[in-house]
């Protein structure tokens, strides 16, 4: 059986001062043979992936620190290799990951209210829209909550 990610349906903020989750949806398999999905959208399918993970071009430490995360666990997971990127080198017909303020980030969301996330370690906002996936949180804490919901999005896509 060919295994296959699927893009989440994210269109939330979290602020993480409880590491607990509610899962909405249960299925009636093993926990290790679940996957989630949205609209058949994948981010890994039959070893392959046409995304990337992109930072902006001056990205805040944990930022950086989420992206090689992201990219280490899914090649560890999937074998697949997703590249990252700056914002700068983002073409309009890629699927990517947007980690932090990156000019897609500010484009799709040019109205974003930070202070949701401001002044929580491990606040994050994470949403997706027309395939994307957009992670940011406030420059408290040099980009930590970017690095939380990176590790989120892990656990739901991957089970790490």
């Amino acid at each position: 059986m060919k295994k296959r990610l699927f893009l989440l349906p994210i269109v939330i903020i979290l602020s993480l001062t409880s590491c607990k989750k509610e899962k909405e949806d249960t299925f009636d398999i093993p926990e290790e043979e679940k996957i989630e999905y949205v609209d058949g959208k994948y981010i890994v399918e039959e070893g392959l992936s046409t995304y990337y993970v992109v930072t902006s071009k001056n990205p805040q430490e944990k930022e950086l620190v989420a992206a090689q995360e992201f990219t280490y666990f899914m090649k560890e997971a999937t074998g697949v290799n997703i590249p990252i990127i700056n914002d700068r080198e983002v073409k309009q017909s890629y699927n990517y990951i947007s980690l932090g303020e990156t000019t897609q980030f500010k484009v799709v969301f040019p109205d974003f209210d930070y202070s949701k996330v401001d002044n929580r370690l491990s606040g994050y906002f994470i949403a997706t829209k027309d395939d994307n996936i957009y992670i940011v949180t406030s420059d408290d804490y040099y980009g930590s909550g970017v690095l939380y919901a990176v590790y989120d999005l892990l656990h739901d896509l991957v089970g790490y």
